[in-house]
């Protein structure tokens, strides 16, 4: 009988350090994790004697909240994207003796290439907070969350050929740079800043003007706007740490170049007169984000604060 083993490595330097890992001792590992934000203290001093944190003590009581929102995290990112380009060899100048002559003009092409290519080494970084707008119940708000989102997408093109003396190997990017705007359903700690409420959930629809630079070939700008759904879930083990999960639907342009030179190209041998009109589009985005919200170590134990930090803000 063969034992199948699934290996996963760390990109980076923690490849040549990371020991071969099953899929049982990754649900092992995950379980012992959770066994230890279960039985994590809900109070933590630590942060009074961190000399960043002594200035947090001089805010307003509404400064403080205000701070208690606020959160911040890391995560992956995948997007596809669709190229199309048009290659075109210009015509010869027909004021220039040399080439008005000449017996053997160059050949004339006309091409067109259409790839699909996948984002690769992928992240992203958070950073936001919400404003509470209408509480549900007990443990419930609707609430206006704004986030500001940076996005680095890597791209592997490959090897293009347009003729039998021009071809390029390309390697990509798109740096994208968001406000998302979303109206939020919140439950749990977060919404009366209580650590006694240790399971946090969110959901929320919204719209995140996006700017991206990019450069397929040539390097653009282009300024835009998506419509996303996020999910997330938290738990209080300290501090209150979330996982989000947003998916941005429709399609958004990233390159859109017309009479395009040759100039930026990764590398490949470019023999002719030659331009080309290029759009590069993203299809629909996917992120997952491991947040933490760093100062909810301050957030109420009892009923009374409870009650304080709900109505008073």
């Amino acid at each position: 009988m063969v034992k199948h083993t699934v290996i996963t490595r760390i990109p980076g330097i923690f490849y040549y350090f990371q020991p071969q890992i099953t899929i049982m001792s990754i649900y092992l590992r995950a379980f012992a994790l959770c066994i230890c934000f279960y039985f994590i203290s809900n109070t933590s001093y630590g942060q009074f004697h961190y000399a960043h944190y002594r200035p947090y003590s001089s805010y307003s009581k509404k400064g403080k909240i205000g701070l208690q929102r606020y959160y911040i995290g890391y995560g992956l990112s995948s997007m596809k994207v669709d190229i199309l380009q048009h290659f075109y060899t210009l015509p010869p100048n027909p004021y220039d003796p040399g080439t008005r002559n000449d017996p053997n003009p160059p050949p004339m092409y006309d091409t067109t290439i259409h790839l699909t290519r996948k984002s690769t080494q992928s992240w992203s970084c958070t950073g936001g907070s919400f404003y509470p707008l209408v509480k549900s119940g007990k443990n419930g708000m609707f609430a206006l969350d704004v986030n500001c989102t940076v996005s680095l997408f890597n791209y592997e093109v490959g090897d293009i050929k347009y003729t039998p003396t021009t071809y390029i190997t390309e390697h990509s990017f798109s740096e994208q740079a968001s406000i998302p705007f979303a109206l939020a359903f919140k439950s749990g700690g977060d919404v009366n800043r209580n650590k006694k409420d240790k399971f946090m959930f969110t959901f929320g629809i919204g719209i995140a003007p996006t700017m991206s630079i990019s450069k397929v070939v040539s390097p653009d700008l282009q300024f835009t706007a998506r419509k996303f759904l996020m999910v997330e879930m938290g738990y209080f083990a300290g501090i209150a740490w979330k996982v989000r999960c947003t998916y941005y639907t429709g399609t958004m342009t990233i390159i859109n170049t017309t009479d395009q030179s040759f100039e930026y190209i990764s590398s490949g041998t470019i023999q002719g007169n030659d331009e080309m009109k290029s759009t590069v589009t993203g299809k629909s985005c996917f992120n997952i984000s491991l947040m933490c919200m760093p100062f909810s170590w301050h957030w109420g134990e009892s009923d009374e604060e409870k009650y304080d930090y709900n109505y008073h803000y």
